[in-house]
């Protein structure tokens, strides 16, 4: 009896000991967790003030608030960290913990990201209408999904650079007017240019006052009114033309992977809850504020806005598309992407779905404000 009583013993205090141990592990996990700080640095190639850096600014300073401390975040502007072309490299590596994938700079790596980027596409000009759009299929797509997470990178949210203007010393105002002019664009509307009759100059966008000043392009696509401003291009080229071409740069603001899934839950939690409220409403309500404040600013500087007719942008429309397309399509069903139609087809589905859109475009706030200024 005696002996037994000592064995009970025995285990009841190895059961004890054992629950210690555990419990004190998980109990010192969680308290480490709660300790650890993230410092993580935004590794952005382009000016502090423009569309998607005050929009990302806003996102990841409330992740810091909401997380009480434990994360931090360190800005990096215009290329100081890593230049134009490198920061898929960079997240990747490990080198940068968070950054800006402009799609039209990494044609390579993001084949399918491509598939969302349009020129002159009837329906898909509204930026908040295809920022949602984006965030929606990017979820019902694997494959999509895939082309990031094998390279070791981990989408937050996709976004864009608001409507794409052109940027001229004059106004011109039609597609026969623009035939032969050497003008500044990169990733689709690249192709588009030439399409339409114009040359198109691949010049990354820190280069781009310069290649002005020295005469090497004539005029300038797919820069909005926030990144006109912050560089004073209205300096060099004040006619600010609405040619219908639709929303500028689609992006991803994108994680190292490993990093992101080694955030504990509540962490994940937080950038989750503002990539929500982004999409909901707060996306669309400091791009809406910022591109006022920018065009106010613009017109002070004797920057002019117009726009092209309807049967103008009806032109450059039927000469790009659906060839546009319809070439992504077979490109990427060579590669191997056999949702490459249906991918289309419910991008475009989304698109209806998430109109109509509530953004006033720059060029109808201006003539709202200022008539015919």
């Amino acid at each position: 009896m005696e002996k037994r009583k000592g064995n009970l013993r025995v285990i009841l205090g190895f059961t004890i000991v054992v629950g210690t141990i555990i419990f004190g592990g998980l109990l010192s996990q969680d308290m480490c967790f709660a300790q650890k700080v993230w410092t993580m640095k935004y590794d952005f190639y382009n000016v502090e003030r423009c569309e998607p850096a005050v929009i990302d600014k806003w996102a990841l300073d409330e992740v810091s608030k909401r997380s009480n401390g434990q994360i931090k975040m360190r800005y990096f502007w215009m290329g100081a960290l890593h230049k134009t072309g490198e920061h898929w490299a960079a997240v990747r590596d490990g080198l940068a913990e968070i950054s800006f994938i402009n799609f039209g700079y990494y044609q390579s790596q993001t084949p399918i990201s491509r598939g969302v980027e349009w020129s002159w596409k009837k329906g898909a000009s509204d930026p908040d209408v295809h920022m949602k759009m984006m965030n929606r299929l990017y979820e019902e797509f694997p494959e999509w999904q895939k082309e990031y997470e094998k390279e070791n990178i981990h989408v937050l949210w996709f976004t864009n650079w608001g409507p794409a203007f052109f940027n001229f010393k004059k106004p011109y105002m039609s597609v026969e007017s623009i035939r032969g002019l050497r003008i500044r664009a990169y990733g689709v509307a690249s192709d588009a240019l030439k399409a339409i009759g114009a040359v198109p100059m691949p010049i990354a966008a820190p280069e781009i006052y310069t290649s002005l000043e020295r005469g090497v392009v004539d005029g300038l696509l797919m820069v909005p009114v926030g990144f006109t401003l912050s560089t004073h291009l209205e300096a060099v080229v004040p006619y600010i033309v609405e040619g219908g071409y639709g929303v500028c740069g689609p992006s991803a603001v994108v994680m190292n992977k490993k990093l992101w899934d080694s955030l504990p839950s509540d962490l994940k939690q937080i950038f989750l809850d503002v990539k929500k409220e982004l999409i909901n409403r707060k996306w669309i309500e400091i791009l809406q504020e910022f591109e006022n404040s920018c065009t106010d600013e613009l017109v002070k500087k004797g920057a002019k806005f117009s726009k092209w007719d309807d049967t103008e942008i009806e032109k450059a429309n039927k000469m790009v598309q659906p060839t546009e397309v319809e070439r992504w399509i077979q490109e990427l069903e060579k590669l191997g992407f056999k949702d490459a139609r249906k991918f289309q087809k419910r991008a475009e589905e989304l698109l209806v779905q998430y109109r109509p859109s509530t953004f006033i475009p720059p060029y109808i706030y201006y003539k709202q404000k200022y008539g015919s200024k």
